[in-house]
């Protein structure tokens, strides 16, 4: 998993309460969907035009050649509160996307999100909305370490929970992360051999 420790990039504003459920991927793509090529399916209800073949809306701003390469999602207030697979985090990084800010995020897509290595960011409401007045042309930065958002005028300080940093900042699978403890697991392991000799021995 890539690891996050400073992201610069554009930030993607989508202007959208809410967005849950089918709003994200529809159920009928998530079902089916892998990691690779599941962000076709981010916000299909919305992206594309109606009818077939299917054609892109080109004024959805997903679809606008100025937010190509975009790495910071800015999506609305309330996002994914209702949402429990992780396929709409697959589509969210499949996208392009290592940074989500919201006032409040769902805490199922947060977990499935920094084990996938996508950082969630929650910040006050009314600093959500000055986040999504930016202009697209502005890059901001996301310092993880320092737990920042730094706009051109402004900076905007984030809480976020120790272990999820950790893991974020050193890209770590689970297993990965387990291994981090292995001296203390032999030791932990040894103590255990130890008593067990000991109480044989004791016995006989």
């Amino acid at each position: 998993m890539e690891s996050i420790r400073k992201i610069k990039s554009q930030a993607l504003s989508l202007h959208f309460d809410h967005l849950d459920n089918n709003d994200l991927i529809p159920k009928f793509l998530a079902e089916n969907s892998l990691k690779k090529g599941s962000g076709a399916g981010l916000l299909n209800n919305f992206r594309y035009l109606p009818g077939l073949p299917r054609r892109q809306d080109p004024d959805h701003p997903l679809n606008r050649a100025e937010n190509k390469g975009a790495q910071i999602l800015v999506p609305g207030a309330y996002f994914a509160t209702e949402i429990e697979d992780e396929q709409a985090v697959w589509a969210v990084l499949d996208t392009g996307f290592r940074v989500v800010i919201s006032n409040e995020i769902g805490h199922s897509f947060k977990r499935h999100a920094y084990r996938n290595g996508l950082l969630c960011i929650n910040v006050a409401l009314e600093e959500l909305r000055q986040l999504e007045k930016l202009p697209v042309s502005e890059i901001i930065e996301v310092n993880l370490k320092e737990q920042i958002i730094i706009t051109a005028s402004h900076t905007y300080p984030f809480e976020i929970d120790l272990n999820e940093k950790e893991y974020l900042m050193n890209g770590l699978e689970d297993t990965e992360q387990t291994l981090t403890f292995d001296e203390q697991i032999k030791a932990y392991e040894s103590e255990w051999d130890n008593f067990y000799r000991t109480g044989q021995t004791g016995g006989r």
